[in-house]
């Protein structure tokens, strides 16, 4: 056999090799490696959750509550005015009170903890609108936001110059509220300092209640500068926080949490 023929048979033969591959490849072409997973993990804000998925399902309210933290004093510096009611059940767990207040329009919800009690006024659109934090123990000391004092710590007179609230002595308890403006810029709130009954005891030797209606302002700068605030409560300044606290006041009611452990 000469080389010409040799070529023209290889020829024949790579051309026939190449088409029956061609026809292999073609019936049964070779496998694609899997889609990746979808992360089908929910991207949490204050009130919306994006979940992206094969569907591509985009949902602006969070309708399942997180699962509520195992330090919930921890919590309490991730509260915020304006968040939703779901968020802060999931953050904290269910209210064990929930009292509507058909003239507000508001509930009054209130979270027992064996160190504290969380209260949260939230609105009609299920909205924070205030919110009030009470230590029950000496050893708590939470900060108090925005002035960054400490519960048990700090003397009411502090902070400055306040605005009477209220204040009420009766056989069985005593209270008190003030309020401090906060108006700078990026800080507008009002900021609630009190004595609240159901809260760690006050030290008494230096425990003189006060009623401003009945003492007036001596007595109250007195009051002020001797004691320390057991409670906190913080509102957005545009709201009606004054009318909010003289309706529910702040903390858990004095009688309700003398049947809690």
């Amino acid at each position: 056999m000469n080389v010409e023929k040799a070529s023209w048979i290889a020829g024949i033969v790579g051309t026939a090799f190449a088409i029956i591959w061609g026809i292999i490849t073609y019936l049964r072409p070779p496998e694609s490696p899997p889609p990746p997973k979808a992360d089908n993990r929910p991207l949490i804000g204050n009130k919306n959750v994006i979940i992206e998925g094969n569907n591509n399902v985009i949902g602006t309210t969070l309708d399942t509550p997180l699962t509520p933290s195992n330090n919930p004093e921890a919590s309490l510096t991730k509260i915020t005015t304006g968040m939703s009611r779901t968020f802060l059940e999931g953050l904290f767990g269910p209210a064990r009170y929930d009292e509507l207040n058909a003239e507000l329009g508001a509930n009054n919800l209130i979270f027992v903890f064996p160190r504290f009690f969380l209260q949260a006024v939230v609105s009609r659109d299920r909205n924070v609108i205030f919110y009030s934090v009470t230590t029950r123990s000496g050893n708590f000391r939470p900060s108090i936001p925005k002035l960054g004092g400490e519960l048990l710590n700090s003397h009411f007179s502090d902070f400055g110059e306040a605005v009477h609230v209220y204040s009420n002595m009766t056989s069985k308890y005593y209270e008190y509220a003030e309020r401090i403006n906060i108006g700078n810029a990026g800080n507008y709130h009002n900021i609630y300092l009190g004595y609240c009954p159901a809260g760690a005891p006050p030290v008494w030797e230096k425990f003189t209640p006060m009623v401003l209606e009945d003492d007036g302002p001596v007595a109250r700068n007195k009051f002020r500068a001797e004691n320390t605030p057991n409670c906190f409560g913080v509102g957005e300044i545009l709201g009606k926080e004054d009318e909010v606290i003289n309706t529910f006041h702040m903390g858990i009611d004095y009688y309700v949490s003398r049947d809690l452990p």
